[in-house]
């Protein structure tokens, strides 16, 4: 018999602890592209010891509670208090040099708050994240990694200004163009689709105040839509550049199709047409973030069409979609197969579909998210509240999801900041639209 020889007893791995909780911390792929490069580089300390004491935080935490390791998860908990006394030491020093180096360790700490679904410490942090951006200014985020770094941030503030109608800031002109003055080609395709986001929360705060008032408000209502109107011409720009540069690397496969919730599935089309949905494959894992939360913009900017006045909503998305056209000849030959062109949606579902299809490529090619992802779960969050009346498509969706542990349980709980309120019967079926005013007068006929 052959023994195999034990490890002497002397000999510990406990030395290798922090590599094995790092190495786990990176393996989830959400976080890998949130972080991108900051969280990388305050693993390996680069970045300043309370970076890296928050890194190791929640590496640890993540790493005990997910291997059912309650001494380790106990000192990434620990660790975690102690960061947290330093950050508040450090901000209440009242030192102005440098202060944007804080806003790792917070990004961090608010990764942990998260994880734990801690949501005092998640309000907490980010208060703090908002306080930090106010006291540096935008001139402070314009190099690497601080300038990703503050992306990640305003992405995340922008999902909590959405959940609470609250305007934000950052929509303001200077934040969304003095970080990339130093370095115009910093300003991503995700970073532009950002910028028009970003503006939602202020409509939404906007719209919530008209609908208190007991007047007609008809007025609001007009200068509200025609704010809608902008960014939904913003909106479909964007996308007729992003076919024209990136069209090309995305295909379908007409033989693989979900199976979709039943006769829905023979006319998927908003306009009645039919349409088989193969199965898509795109060229690079950073197309897949742009087309989701292209998706995920075009969802609230339509909604907010049907929620403002059902009754134009349909003509006003489609006169966006001319606005947006481009003048030139050549675009008339530009295909937008196997995706929808801009205006060839007017309801809330196509966008919500094409963002499943886009996340069913993305479920087989995670490893791939080597570039920064920053609401990479987002747009999903979003398509799950439209999907609600179709068990089979929805089932199909979560499904997904569940195929990874890491993002098993995003699809659990309230849809993604809050956009199911905005979700109405018109938005899902124009057809159902009833003129709330008479067309002609009594004089008139």
């Amino acid at each position: 018999m052959i023994r195999v020889a034990s490890p002497p007893p002397e000999m510990s791995l406990i030395a290798f602890q922090g590599d094995f909780c790092f190495a786990f911390m990176f393996s989830n792929f959400v976080w890998r592209s949130y972080g991108n490069p900051w969280l990388d580089q305050a693993a390996a300390g680069k970045l300043g010891s309370l970076s890296l004491d928050a890194t190791k935080a929640l590496s640890k935490a993540n790493f005990g509670r997910s291997n059912h390791q309650p001494d380790i998860e106990l000192k990434g908990v620990v660790q975690y208090g102690k960061c947290l006394k330093t950050l508040a030491g450090a901000l209440e020093s009242g030192a102005v040099q440098e202060r944007q180096h804080l806003l790792v360790p917070i990004l961090v700490l608010l990764m942990h708050a998260a994880s734990y679904a801690d949501q005092t410490g998640a309000v907490f942090h980010l208060r703090g994240l908002a306080t930090l951006l106010h006291l540096c200014g935008p001139e402070a985020f314009q190099e690497q990694p601080f300038l990703n770094a503050f992306e990640a941030t305003r992405a995340t503030l922008l999902v909590a200004s959405l959940y609470g109608k609250q305007r934000l800031f950052l929509e303001e002109e200077r934040w969304r163009m003095v970080p990339y003055e130093r370095n115009k080609g910093s300003k991503t395709p995700q970073s532009q689709l950002l910028d028009i986001l970003m503006v939602v929360p202020g409509i939404l705060q906007d719209h919530e105040a008209i609908q208190s008032i007991d007047e007609d408000g008809s007025d609001s209502k007009a200068e509200l839509l025609e704010r809608v109107d902008r960014k939904l011409v913003a909106l479909y720009r964007w996308r007729w550049q992003w076919q024209a540069r990136s069209g090309n690397h995305i295909e379908a496969d007409a033989r693989n199709t979900p199976q979709l919730n039943g006769r829905a599935a023979e006319a998927l089309g908003s306009i009645g047409t039919s349409r088989q949905l193969g199965r898509l494959r795109l060229g690079k894992f950073a197309l897949a973030t742009e087309l989701m939360l292209y998706n995920a913009t075009l969802m609230w900017l339509i909604a907010l069409h049907w929620k403002i006045d059902p009754v134009s909503a349909s003509a006003r998305i489609e006169t966006c979609a001319e606005a947006a056209m481009p003048d030139e000849p050549a675009t008339n030959y530009l295909s937008f197969e196997p995706l929808r062109r801009p205006g060839g949606a007017v309801t809330v579902r196509d966008p919500a579909m094409e963002i499943c299809r886009v996340f069913e490529w993305v479920t087989h090619h995670h490893c791939r998210s080597k570039e920064p992802s920053f609401l990479y779960l987002f747009p999903m969050g979003v398509a799950m509240s439209v999907l609600e009346t179709e068990p089979e498509t929805k089932a199909w969706a979560k499904s997904l999801l569940d195929i990874s542990p890491i993002t098993a349980n995003y699809a659990h709980g309230q849809n993604a900041a809050g956009f199911g309120f905005y979700i109405t019967p018109e938005a899902l079926h124009p057809e159902t639209v009833v003129a709330k005013e008479q067309l002609f007068s009594a004089q008139d006929i």
